[in-house]
């Protein structure tokens, strides 16, 4: 709990952010994952659970909402990775960002051209800025099914009491264990090279 305050410390202060180099020519089993402080505290499960099936290149930053990694969302896009996996919006919900909704447009833009992208959904017991982005992703997979996924984590990490934090936001080790497990479903299942 104390490694989480000091990240959520940091953040604010706009100091903490994880991000693996993007390289010039990128691995052509790169999945990208773009996210907030939930990718952040699961990149080493993440990583471990795609080790033997695809090369891994993080961004993500503590406290960010989704116009603060936009940045960072194209940079990756930039290198046309196998797949995306795009985990933004919590910080949006829990903040109260009303201005959610431009934002998610301007995510789901800088991603159109790409082959795979699998969008995470965010807690609805954040409230109706949440219940709006997870419409909003569920919207943008069926207009460009065949390359925008949804993973419902949003939903699914309230199935176990386990895998939720006391915060009801962030996942436990268990928690991490099983979106990284789920995360590598979706690519395996969704991103398959036709």
């Amino acid at each position: 709990m104390r490694r989480l305050a000091l990240a959520m410390a940091l953040a604010a202060l706009g100091l903490l952010v994880v991000q693996t180099p993007v390289q010039a020519k990128v691995h052509p089993r790169t999945v990208g994952i773009v996210g907030d402080s939930i990718s952040y505290i699961s990149a080493g499960t993440i990583g471990l659970e795609f080790e033997h099936h695809f090369w891994v290149e993080f961004n993500a930053g503590v406290g960010m909402p989704m116009s603060a990694m936009l940045p960072a969302l194209k940079s990756l896009a930039a290198t046309k990775p196998y797949a995306l996996i795009v985990e933004l919006g919590t910080n949006d919900a829990y903040g109260g960002n009303t201005n959610w909704s431009n934002d998610f447009v301007n995510e789901k833009n800088a991603v159109l051209s790409q082959r795979c992208v699998v969008f995470i959904t965010v807690s609805p017991k954040l409230g109706p800025i949440a219940t709006g982005i997870n419409l909003s992703i569920s919207n943008a997979a069926r207009s460009n099914h065949r390359h925008f996924h949804v993973l419902d984590w949003g939903d699914i990490e309230f199935t176990d009491p386990s895998w939720v934090g006391a915060d009801q936001i962030h996942p436990t080790a268990a928690g991490r264990t099983e979106l990284a497990t789920l995360e590598l479903h979706a690519i395996q299942t969704h991103c398959r090279v036709a």
